[in-house]
């Protein structure tokens, strides 16, 4: 049992380091918004022109494609997050399961052995 029970934490101790590494990556992509933020400012101010020569429509054009870009790995990068982050909290609940086993089961071998 006790085997069974530092494989547990083994694997817990994975799945952790995992969710950090995975929610530093996540931190980064977001800081990535700005980025995404201030081009869909130069956009809006692109739409909003009544005339426009054709590099400011090319430049629009680019500018859209560019922030739907950001955002699509943004939303790649969160759905990795939330992924490892499903594996961890499943890692914790069989952890917390094996640890009531094991303790309750050595209380058991010590009650029985008095």
């Amino acid at each position: 049992m006790a085997e069974e029970l530092v494989r547990e934490i083994r694997k817990f101790e994975k799945r952790l380091n995992d969710l950090i590494e995975v929610g530093e990556e996540t931190i980064e992509a977001l800081k990535t918004l700005r980025e995404v933020v201030n081009k869909s400012l130069k956009l809006s101010e692109l739409v909003s022109r009544s005339e426009m020569t054709r590099e400011q429509v090319e430049s629009m054009l680019k500018l859209k494609i560019e922030i739907i870009e950001g955002m699509n790995n943004i939303f790649d990068e969160i759905h990795r997050s939330e992924h490892t982050k499903s594996h961890f909290i499943e890692n914790v609940i069989t952890l917390i399961s094996m640890l009531e086993k094991c303790t309750r089961e050595a209380l058991e071998k010590v009650l029985a052995a008095k």
